[in-house]
């Protein structure tokens, strides 16, 4: 176990990711930056983004170790040391000892359970709300799914955050970790509405072995991956009148029909149960402004990439002059490539545009 440390003035305390809605890896967040584990190839692909891409992928903002402290009243501190680019405004208005809340981890022994808490004080800002309620409803039926489930399981965030806590902890020397630092999609809402969509029909990179490749291709031809070219690894929509959060995680969008991911597709767009127009123009466009970057990019290849779209779930904070209210941006590059990443060791021609991962979603 790592023993209590003292935390000189440079370093930063991180919380977990209250909105995240999918993914493998643990995402923590101070402020206006999120942290995300290192992947090399994750890396490498930030690294040489072309800077027409740049206003459609998170902006990257450096990497930095970050340390998690078992501490002696059973909570996991988690702190880290940003770069330079980050220090020393930047952070410390993001880290400001005024926040509303603070989401700590909390170790249940001997169980090994795992549970967040909120620490508040009278001080607020307003992009954090402690009362926040994530209600997971993946087992409910889809056709129900603009519904609230009385009996759901409700927690203080995504439930699906738990589960990637609960996966870092298990893992081999999880106490030192290197993280990217990325933008914060969430920190200009305060009701965020956010859907994952995986997308594309090919499911492995160009390094896939032939057992991975057949696993993912079955993955692929048994979802709307198949049928769609997309599909749900993650939703949350906020319904003003519960005043909750409706959660989806990935099984469930495994399990859907074509027709389900339209009913899922057309709750997540609905705010107090109205299609909103001008919200869907926002996102038609923002789309089109991406697609035309995208298919002229040669020899890219977004494999696994999600499509992360979110928007302002408070219905009276939505105008259709506000266009910061709507954001959409290309994600998770683990196994995305292109020529000037350097690396592709493989005999294939990736030139020309991306045709079978991302492109087709659209």
């Amino acid at each position: 176990m790592v023993q209590d440390q003292t935390i000189d003035e440079n370093v930063i305390t991180l919380e977990p990711f209250i909105h995240q809605v999918g993914g493998r890896s643990t995402i923590l967040v101070f402020g206006q930056t999120v942290c995300k584990p290192i992947n090399p190839r994750e890396l490498a692909f930030y690294e040489t983004l072309p800077l027409q891409l740049k206003p459609f992928v998170p902006e990257y903002r450096g990497i930095s170790e970050v340390l998690f402290n078992e501490s002696s009243d059973g909570y996991l501190t988690i702190t880290a040391k940003p770069p330079n680019s980050l220090q020393p405004n930047s952070y410390r208005e993001e880290d400001n000892s005024e926040q509303k809340a603070k989401y700590r981890i909390k170790l249940c022994k001997p169980n090994g359970d795992i549970d967040i808490l909120i620490e508040s004080n009278d001080k607020q800002l307003p992009h954090i709300d402690s009362n926040h309620i994530f209600e997971d409803g993946s087992h409910c039926n889809e056709n129900d799914l603009p519904k609230i489930v009385s009996n759901s399981l409700t927690k203080p965030h995504n439930p699906w955050v738990l589960k990637t806590i609960k996966a870092l902890k298990a893992s081999d020397n999880y106490q030192r970790r290197k993280f990217l630092l990325l933008e914060n999609l969430t920190f200009k809402f305060k009701f965020p509405c956010i859907l994952d969509l995986k997308m594309g029909v090919r499911q492995h990179d160009d390094f896939a072995d032939e057992d991975k490749i057949q696993s993912h291709s079955l993955k692929v031809s048994k979802t709307t991956s198949g049928s769609l070219g997309l599909r749900i690894t993650g939703v949350q929509i906020y319904n003003k009148t519960s005043d909750r959060f409706k959660c989806h995680n990935k099984y469930y969008g495994r399990t859907l029909t074509p027709e389900g991911f339209v009913n899922t597709l057309k709750a997540f767009l609905q705010i107090e149960n109205q299609p909103k127009v001008d919200l869907i123009r926002l996102m038609i466009q923002k789309l089109e402004d991406m697609l035309s970057v995208v298919e002229n990019l040669d020899t890219f290849r977004f494999y696994t990439t999600s499509l992360l779209i979110l928007y302002e779930g408070n219905v009276d904070q939505i105008s259709i002059n506000d266009t910061n209210l709507v954001d959409i941006r290309i994600i998770d590059f683990a196994h995305s490539t292109h020529q000037g990443m350097g690396d592709n060791t493989t005999d294939i021609d990736n030139s020309g545009p991306d045709r079978g991962s991302l492109v087709f979603g659209y």
